[in-house]
């Protein structure tokens, strides 16, 4: 293995990502430290708040401040159809593998706690509407800061082991307030992420199946949830 070249390190396209990334979850991680602490904080109009922020801090900022990166274009850091048709088979793939996860972690009541991050007892059409795109266009704009502005140049500059590594830490420890099992689940995840955005050069794959893990445990969770009222409704009805 080549020696990492202190230059590369200290570069401003390695520097910057990591700070940013480093800046922009901390900044999230305040905004939803302070809902937490209130009684209103899995009603929809914080979690919404929250994943708009989201979608500004991990998203637009970083395109709108793209020149700051003047080797990079916002094709090069993953956001491109290149190949996007080999990617298909990777994401039913892996949003296959991630349903099916989902659905028998979800059986496991501790599993519950987090989601859905909306706690309503009835969902409308309105309400799935503005949960899916706002669950879209965080997720989007997350991937695009964690597999593409991060990713890409990390690997050109360190190679790809360091890359995977660093973004993996940084990856997983963003999930540390949901505990210690999002983290530990979140490496491996991540690491199968940020190979396959290498491999095929765009954020596709991730941006689908972290898509598809979100729905599904949200589905999951409600599903359960539903199948326990009904339960319990019959159970006092026979007393």
């Amino acid at each position: 293995m080549d020696p990492i070249n202190m230059e590369e390190v200290f570069s401003r396209n390695v520097i910057i990502p990591i700070l940013y990334v480093l800046f922009s979850s901390l900044a999230l991680f305040s905004i939803i430290q302070v809902y937490r602490k209130s009684d209103k904080a899995k009603n929809v109009r914080p979690v919404i708040f929250i994943r708009l922020c989201g979608m500004v801090l991990f998203g637009l900022i970083p395109v709108l401040f793209l020149w700051m990166l003047p080797d990079y274009t916002i094709s090069q850091l993953g956001l491109n159809v290149n190949r996007f048709a080999d990617s298909l088979i990777w994401i039913i793939i892996l949003g296959a593998f991630l349903i099916s996860m989902n659905f028998f972690l979800t059986r496991n009541p501790k599993n519950l706690k987090n989601y859905p991050q909306i706690q309503r007892e009835s969902w409308d059409f309105y309400l799935i509407l503005i949960n899916t795109l706002s669950w879209a266009g965080y997720l989007f704009a997350y991937e695009f800061m964690f597999r593409g502005l991060l990713l890409f140049p990390l690997v050109n500059h360190l190679g790809i082991v360091a890359a995977i590594i660093i973004n993996t830490i940084l990856y997983s420890a963003t999930h540390f307030y949901k505990g210690i099992q999002e983290v530990i689940g979140a490496i491996p995840l991540g690491i199968v992420l940020c190979l396959l955005t290498i491999e095929y050069g765009n954020i596709w794959i991730a941006f689908f199946s972290h898509l598809c893990l979100a729905f599904s445990g949200e589905f999951f969770v409600l599903l359960r949830r539903r199948k326990m009222m009904v339960q319990y409704e019959k159970q006092m009805s026979g007393r």
